[in-house]
């Protein structure tokens, strides 16, 4: 018999700004059980992926994303699970750690920490003014998963997320939380 499951793939960029454009399963993503991480020291970069990118882990994989500094962008042509998406037994970390404002275009996506059957999803944007468009509203969950949406400072805009509200923290009642601070 062969087994050809598993894997690891990572990428570092250190600095410059940068643009992303890539199809599926790509820019961290963990894939049957393997492992991805995607790390961005600095620049102001644009990071777009279809489906089951930045961050993701599907199906028993592991999916790293990590963008240090600068005023970035995210944008999916979907249909499904970026930025911090987990499905069938996965993990998922997003993290934007910059001080700066960043735009998520993901309105063809459900993303920023969503879960679903038994996988675990971290999404956070730690510093910055935010605008946030998605399918769904961040932080949610189904099926036994585990899912955290975490927003850290900054007056964001959800006006195009579920509207959630600044200064908040709100469950999904499935297993997903929400929280701005």
């Amino acid at each position: 018999a062969y087994a050809l499951a598993g894997g690891v793939g990572t990428f570092v960029d250190v600095a410059g700004n940068d643009r992303y454009d890539t199809d599926n399963f790509s820019q961290g993503c963990g894939y049957y059980y393997g492992q991805g991480l995607k790390l961005d020291a600095a620049g102001r970069d644009v990071h777009a992926a279809a489906r089951y990118g930045q961050g993701v882990g599907v199906h028993y994989g592991m999916g790293v994303f990590l963008d240090h500094g600068g005023a970035d962008a995210y944008a999916s042509s979907g249909p499904i699970q970026n930025a911090g998406g987990a499905f069938d037994h996965s993990l998922a970390l997003f993290v934007d750690a910059g001080a700066e404002g960043d735009v998520y275009d993901l309105g063809r996506s459900e993303a920023l920490g969503r879960a679903d059957f038994g996988a675990v999803a971290i999404a956070a944007d730690l510093g910055g003014d935010d605008r946030y468009g998605t399918k769904a509203r961040p932080g949610r969950a189904s099926r036994g998963g585990a899912a955290v949406f975490h927003d850290a400072a900054g007056a964001d805009d959800y006006a195009a997320a579920g509207g959630l509200p600044n200064g908040a923290v709100t469950p999904d009642g499935q297993g997903g939380l929400a929280i701005d601070r």
